[in-house]
């Protein structure tokens, strides 16, 4: 008789448990952006000081979801998991109680990572823990919809902490809300890995890093230095090169990190393109609609 995780017969549970943790790592995609303003002040910087506080932490989340998903799936998908809320929980201490503007930003780039690695585990963990079609397709379904709760409140907590409680307290509730998925982890959640063995893809890996990486710096600096300055046309130029250069050894791979022939696809093609646009619009908007009312109309958290 073995021991382990009681998951059989209880995949709502695990659905729970990896539900938590993706409502939190969502929750801070959106939560910071009331809270800028008042960061803005206790560290005296100007808007391009705030601005890797939000971008530092998509930059490191968009960089290494690809080698998340490889290592989860190849190491172990609850060990990913638990792992990357560890990594999450100790960026978001270093965020509450960062003495800078640099080491904040920094501490967010920490907090990319560990989110990445929640959400490409999570998802898997609940795609194992329902092997029947059409349970999964609606417990990917319930997936989703908790990860646009996070972003859709975010906002609204982010504002009510800060105001209440100040800036750095919608950072320091995150190792609580952490030490409580990896409880309900380690309880309910039996670990997972891809029934093929794959390996991990490591020139894929570095080109993809590097080719998210430099487009990403060059978007947010680029109306700071100037679209025809030097560093951000050489960053446009290697961010093209790199990414061509993915795109072809991926096709080349007999065992690619992402197999670029799903955007043959149409309609697959038409919904990523959809939710970049989406997001990409989100995003900006909510970065300057917070310091317009707070900074100019002089609205509240």
């Amino acid at each position: 008789m073995t021991t382990g995780p009681r998951t059989e017969g209880r995949p709502a549970l695990v659905l729970l448990a990896t539900g938590l943790g993706l409502f939190m790592v969502f929750l801070d995609a959106t939560i910071v952006n009331v809270a800028l303003p008042e960061i803005q002040r206790d560290f005296d910087v100007g808007e391009a000081g705030i601005q890797w506080v939000v971008a530092g932490y998509s930059l490191t989340m968009g960089m290494f979801m690809m080698s998340s998903a490889s290592l989860a799936d190849s190491r172990g998908r609850r060990r990913a998991y638990i792992a990357g809320l560890l990594v999450f929980a100790v960026g978001s201490a270093l965020c509450g109680l960062a003495p800078s503007i640099l080491t904040l930003s920094f501490a967010r780039g920490i907090q990319g990572v560990g989110a990445a690695t929640v959400n490409v585990a999570s998802l898997a963990l609940v795609g194992a823990a329902y092997p029947d079609p059409r349970a999964k397709t609606r417990a990917i379904g319930a997936w989703t919809g908790i990860a646009a709760v996070g972003l859709a409140i975010g906002p609204t907590v982010g504002g009510v902490l800060t105001e209440e409680v100040g800036w750095r307290s919608i950072f320091l509730v995150n190792p609580l809300f952490a030490a409580l998925a990896i409880a309900l982890t380690l309880a309910f959640v039996k670990e997972s890995k891809d029934p093929v063995r794959r390996s991990l893809d490591p020139p894929g890996q570095v080109l993809f890093i590097v080719g998210v990486g430099t487009i990403t710096y060059a978007l947010v600096e680029g109306p700071h230095d100037g679209w025809s300055s030097p560093l951000i046309v050489g960053l446009l130029v290697v961010s093209t090169v790199v990414t061509t250069l993915f795109i072809r050894t991926e096709l080349h791979s007999s065992d690619p990190m992402m197999d670029v022939r799903v955007f043959r696809d149409r309609v697959y093609t038409a919904a990523i393109v959809t939710i970049f646009a989406v997001l990409f619009a989100i995003y900006g908007t909510m970065l300057l609609i917070t310091q317009y009312l707070q900074n100019v109309r002089g609205y509240s958290p």
